[in-house]
């Protein structure tokens, strides 16, 4: 009988928290193979607690089940973290200290990754089992490549392949040096857990607060003055006129805007300052022009102008907003500025998931097989992972500003609401109607509505143009019939009689109706033509404005934060927005011998939005469009200094161009007067 050390731990004899030894006898001469030192058959000594010692490097598939799917979730919490440093570090270089995501990302991208290295950990187990030999060798070394891929899977421009190539030869080094120091590993792994749980933790927090800290700092404890209204300022977002029925349509898309218009005053030429949400949301809130606004993709909207929401906030008001566009339309975007709630950003299962680099590449690799499936199957167009799956719908709209409402007692209240319903990929909730169009039945059909916009301007057929029109009228009209409901509710707890409801859009959209470079203009942020700025407008105002009234001048989306004031009750020159309120109706233009300058709207966009604002819209910014619009003339200026002139009474989709027959004076004098008006003196 021969005496060999064993490997074990927790027996007396251990020191400085290395593994004890206890002699163990092996029968057999000398001849008989001698187990080594630490191998996986072990006996304790006596009084000794067995317990399994393998772990993710040890050569050997794990004893304890759990101990990988372990090892796997703290991997994870390591790689979160990992890349959200790298996240936060891209933030600040490139992205001029914007999220452009939830900021719930702070902990959702620890948390995803938590789980996909668990459920990863989990199946790595089941798969190593059967091989109690190697096994463990082989699951570490696919932990480490998964571990090292997915941070860099997070750096801009590096190709997914390249990646994965990287990690698995980094980790066909770092693997067997875990197994060489697999117990330092094991106790790290301890060790660590605890304080990365509570970093965790404390990054929710951080998150959450964010919210209550915004709530507080938007509310105000004084008293709103004795029979205030309410005020509901209804936006949806990307809905041009021509497409309702309060501006012509020839289809009925809108039924139950046009029976609320009824009870007030509809606006025939309302244009938005703007072709796309955030300047537009930021001159309708500020009561300024985009020229005026320090604001674009790279920057938020500053303090340095007060918005509505502060102002009636200071008035006493309750103030909430309810924002479905997640992309511009955001608190981060300072959209947000005095309200006391304020909700944008969806926070679910599946955003946790696409919020870490390694969810986002799995959802991306999954969407087209989810694509023929869902076509063979006859399902509507949206499937968990479109892209437009997790926007607010209007009926998750509706449900939280009223739940809100319900709330708010007798205190009066400003609700601002924001509907992507209408906004492409132009795909209706399961289970809504198609009046207009049939379900998308090809693979290329439901594709060419998810990807219509596209990165590169391309040819569009009449099919594809005619399919996109169809299906953003389907969505209009659902969007109308969620208004409907809305306003039903509203009546139903009986606060429609005291409430100044506004139903207006921030910008339109384009289906090919101009060109810009020999190809169709698609969407929106594109041009200043009517399809993109000439928008829908209704006002009701119980017991102020009177019924079925049509007000067919032209009128600025910039006059809403002065007309606003105006109808609950508070003298302009106390306010501290510019413009004028447009109700009553201004002058007839029979009174008004020059309409040119006093009814003019001003619409202007730079494609150039990450320039400073004085260098966007500077006169020697070749790319900037002008538009001033008056009842039925538009004149257009360009930054090259080219013009363009539109009898829109008898030339409504601005086809022909009468700028080169008017010579320099006439009309063209008069426009170019009112544009040098509106704009600075640069």
């Amino acid at each position: 009988m021969k005496s060999i050390l064993t490997k074990t731990e927790g027996v007396d004899g251990a020191r400085d928290g290395r593994p004890g030894y206890a002699p163990r006898i092996i029968p057999g001469g000398s001849g008989q193979t001698q187990r080594r030192v630490g191998e996986a058959t072990m006996e304790p000594s006596a009084g000794a607690t067995p317990r399994p010692v393998e772990d993710v490097g040890s050569g050997r598939a794990p004893a304890n089940p759990l101990a990988l799917v372990i090892a796997a979730a703290w991997a994870g919490l390591v790689v979160g973290f990992v890349e959200l440093g790298l996240f936060l570090a891209r933030v600040h270089l490139t992205q001029h200290g914007l999220f452009r995501k939830s900021p719930h990302a702070l902990w959702m991208i620890p948390v995803a990754n938590l789980v996909l290295f668990g459920a990863v950990g989990l199946f790595l187990t089941i798969l190593v089992r059967p091989f109690p030999k190697g096994g463990g060798l082989l699951a570490a070394w696919l932990l480490c490549t998964l571990a090292l891929t997915t941070p860099l899977l997070a750096v801009p421009g590096l190709w997914a392949s390249c990646s994965l190539m990287l990690g698995a030869g980094l980790a066909c080094w770092i693997a067997p040096t875990i197994q060489a120091h697999r117990g330092r590993f094991r106790r790290m792994v301890r060790a660590s857990l605890p304080p990365l749980g509570l970093a965790l933790v404390a990054l929710g927090a951080i998150a959450s607060g964010r919210d209550g800290w915004a709530a507080r700092s938007g509310s105000s404890h004084k008293a709103a003055r004795p029979g205030a209204p309410n005020v509901l300022l209804v936006v949806m977002d990307t809905v041009r006129a021509d497409a309702t029925n309060l501006n012509g349509s020839p289809r009925n898309t809108t039924p139950n805007l046009a029976r609320l218009a009824d009870q007030g005053v509809r606006f025939e030429r309302a244009i938005a300052t703007s072709p796309w949400t955030l300047t537009s949301h930021a001159s309708m809130f500020t009561g300024r022009w985009p020229w005026e606004l320090s604001v674009g993709p790279d920057r938020a909207l500053d303090t340095r102008y007060p918005t509505l929401a502060e102002y009636l906030g200071r008035q006493g008001y309750a103030t909430a907003g309810f924002a479905a566009n997640t992309v511009f339309c955001t608190a981060e975007y300072g959209l947000s500025r005095g309200f006391g709630h304020y909700e944008d950003f969806v926070v679910s299962p599946l955003e946790t998931l696409r919020s870490s680099a390694l969810g986002w590449l799995i959802c991306r690799r999954l969407e087209p097989l989810l694509d023929q499936l869902w076509t063979a199957a006859g399902r509507e167009a949206s499937h968990p992972l479109e892209l437009s799956h997790h926007r607010k719908g209007a009926a998750e709209i509706n449900q939280a500003a009223l739940s809100w409402i319900a709330n708010q007692g007798d205190r009066p209240y400003f609700v601002f609401l924001n509907y992507l319903d209408a906004h492409d990929p132009y795909l209706v909730p399961s289970g809504a109607a198609h009046p207009f169009s049939r379900r998308p039945a090809t693979l290329t059909e439901r594709r060419a509505l998810r990807d219509w916009i596209g990165e590169v301007p391309r040819q569009r057929t009449a099919e594809e143009l005619r399919l996109a029109r169809d299906s953003y009228d389907d969505c209009l009209a659902y969007l109308d019939g969620q208004i409907g409901r809305l306003v039903a509710e509203l009546g139903r707890l009986g606060r429609l009689e005291d409430t100044v409801i506004v139903v207006t859009s921030d910008h339109g959209e384009h289906f090919g109706e101009h060109n810009h470079n020999g190809y169709p203009i698609v969407g929106h942020r594109q041009s200043v033509y009517q399809p993109e700025i000439h928008v829908p407008l209704i006002v009701i105002a119980p017991n102020r404005l009177p019924a079925k009234t049509v007000v067919p001048g032209a009128v600025s989306l910039r006059d809403l934060p002065a007309t606003l004031v105006d109808l609950v009750g508070i003298p302009q020159a106390r306010a501290p927005f510019p413009g004028r309120s447009f109700l009553p109706p201004s002058v007839d233009s029979e009174s008004a011998p020059d309409r040119v300058v006093e009814g003019a709207a001003l619409a202007e966009f730079s494609p150039d939005q990450d320039r400073p604002v004085s260098l966007r819209y500077h006169p020697g910014a070749t790319d900037l469009m002008r538009a001033v619009v008056t009842d039925d003339q538009v004149y257009h200026r360009h930054g090259d200094g080219h013009e363009e002139y539109y009898d829109l009474r008898n030339d409504p989709s601005e086809a022909v161009d009468l700028a080169p027959s008017q010579g320099s004076r006439g009309p063209l004098d008069r426009f170019r007067a009112a544009l040098n008006r509106l704009t600075p003196p640069w």
